[in-house]
């Protein structure tokens, strides 16, 4: 082999292993970079993934409600206060345990209000909440005799009155003496009748 084919041949050779050299350089580089990329990605990925945890971690957050309001409507409607079973609304009683009970109670004082359409509202979502529908129709049927205790009392038929009011309070399974549990209702109905004719004649005055 002639001088001049092998100086250029020693010259193809070396540039092929510059070539090679480069190539490896930049292969080392890519995977350098690679390497940190995978170094910070799981930095990112648990950023991200922390975000929906402290969302549902404020979601999950208990709000705060009423403890007495249940026992305290239960009184009410023994009683026959309607007009503050009335009062009984929706922001009162949605983050309450015991929410649909709350809802059957607030729509029987509707109804004896007279507000029908919110009575029907919060007969709604006893239901859509769960309550039980025998306690649902025990309810209505409590209203139902309520109503014709009042009926009968307007008529002056105090006896037929009682009757209806004791078997509002017995139709729904309250404990003790329902004689003594409609008296008491009877008597609170007509402390209500006398404020509000009192009332009446004042503003007539």
């Amino acid at each position: 082999m002639s001088r001049r084919k092998r100086k250029q041949k020693g010259r193809l050779t070396l540039g092929k292993t510059r070539a090679a050299h480069s190539l490896r350089s930049d292969e080392r580089g890519a995977v350098t970079r690679r390497m940190r990329a995978d170094l910070h990605e799981p930095n990112h990925i648990q950023t991200a993934a922390a975000a929906p945890e402290d969302a549902c971690a404020r979601e999950a957050e208990p709000v705060p409600y009423e403890e007495s309001l249940l026992e305290n409507a239960r009184t009410q409607w023994q009683f026959g206060d309607w007009e503050r079973l009335a009062a009984l609304n929706l922001d009162r009683i949605q983050h309450h345990p015991q929410r649909a009970k709350l809802a059957l109670l607030a729509a029987a004082g509707h109804f004896q209000c007279g507000g029908l359409n919110d009575a029907h509202r919060y007969v709604r979502l006893a239901q859509d909440w769960g309550c039980n529908p025998r306690l649902i129709a025990q309810v209505l049927a409590s209203g139902t005799h309520q109503s014709l205790a009042d009926a009968a009392k307007h008529l002056d038929q105090t006896a037929r009155a009682h009757q209806h009011t004791v078997a509002s309070v017995k139709v729904c399974g309250v404990p003790g003496d329902h004689q003594l549990l409609a008296r008491v209702r009877l008597a609170w109905e007509n402390l209500k009748t006398h404020r509000d004719k009192g009332a009446e004649e004042r503003g007539k005055d």
